[in-house]
């Protein structure tokens, strides 16, 4: 009785999400000028932030010069030495507050350095992928650099019967919920049809920063690669609300769980995607040592 019960809950569960899905779709994603993203390699580099991504620079590199590899990068990336050395074939956003209007000072700080990096440093094409909403936003419009082509992709969120959401997931209608921005990369690189993706500086590693304040305000380091030091802060759900330790955690659990919608999903195109990270929390996807990526690239092609 328990089990049929579950099932049918499981049933009803997974049709209603279904359902809001493809709502949303019909009422949110827009046809954009990114029916796949285009690709130069046959595989792909993908960069979080993370303070790993140190240990992997020169592999990095290396792999660039040796390999067929395009590399993506996401966030304040831009604003590192890295940028230039590496030189990235695509970069990602997915946050909103690179083109709400409603941020902080400190935020819009961060966003002026990253439009200014962006514009003064690329000196190679490199392919911006946005969210749509974000069309005709000031941060947009100050990108001004001709090296810079700008692509937009849909951020609707989309769950529920595999079978039925890898159709918006294939044409790009939707995505699975991105709540980070190497969700929503690692998703737009497999819509590129790689053949293997390599993740570097994913180590996920924020509940180790975590500390509570003697006023009960939830703080964390949230350090980076390009970081020398990153004093605690508050940890924002939006412009004025914070999570408390309940919900960070809820959150974090939803972040984890979406990397193997995203592997399911990889596998359904014959696409291998390997975490090469020196130190990382993800277990969805197969690790591989960072001085391996070349071999293996050649390998499975």
């Amino acid at each position: 009785m328990k089990s049929t019960l579950k099932k049918l809950s499981s049933i009803l569960s997974l049709t209603l999400q279904t359902a809001a899905s493809f709502a949303a779709v019909i009422l949110f994603s827009k046809k954009t000028n990114l029916a796949t993203p285009a690709r130069t390699a046959n595989n792909a580099i993908v960069l979080g932030n993370g303070p790993s991504l140190k240990n992997g620079r020169e592999t990095i590199k290396n792999a660039r010069r040796e390999g067929d590899f395009d590399i993506w990068s996401v966030n304040l990336f831009a604003n590192s030495d890295f940028f230039e050395s590496i030189k990235p074939t695509h970069y990602v956003l997915a946050d909103s507050s690179h083109w709400k209007k409603d941020i902080s000072q400190e935020v819009k700080s961060l966003l002026d350095g990253l439009q200014q990096s962006l514009n003064q440093k690329t000196k190679w094409p490199l392919t911006l992928i946005v969210p749509y909403e974000a069309r005709n936003s000031e941060f947009i419009e100050k990108i001004s650099n001709k090296n810079i082509s700008i692509k937009y992709y849909n951020r609707v969120p989309a769950t529920g019967f595999p079978s039925l959401i890898r159709i918006l997931y294939d044409k790009n209608l939707a995505l699975p919920p991105a709540y980070n921005v190497l969700i929503a990369t690692t998703f737009l690189a497999i819509s590129a049809k790689y053949k293997n993706i390599y993740i570097f500086g994913a180590d996920h590693s924020w509940h180790e920063e975590i500390k509570i304040t003697e006023k009960n305000i939830l703080e964390a380091n949230q350090t980076h690669f390009y970081d020398n030091e990153a004093p605690p802060r508050p940890i924002y759900k939006d412009a004025h609300a914070q999570f408390n330790i309940g919900e960070i955690f809820i959150r974090w659990g939803q972040v984890f769980n979406q990397y193997y919608t995203l592997n399911e999903y990889a596998k359904t195109h014959n696409i291998k995607i390997k975490n090469a990270s020196s130190k990382t929390y993800i277990d969805a996807f197969e690790r591989i040592p960072a001085d391996s990526i070349v071999t293996d690239a050649h390998l499975n092609i």
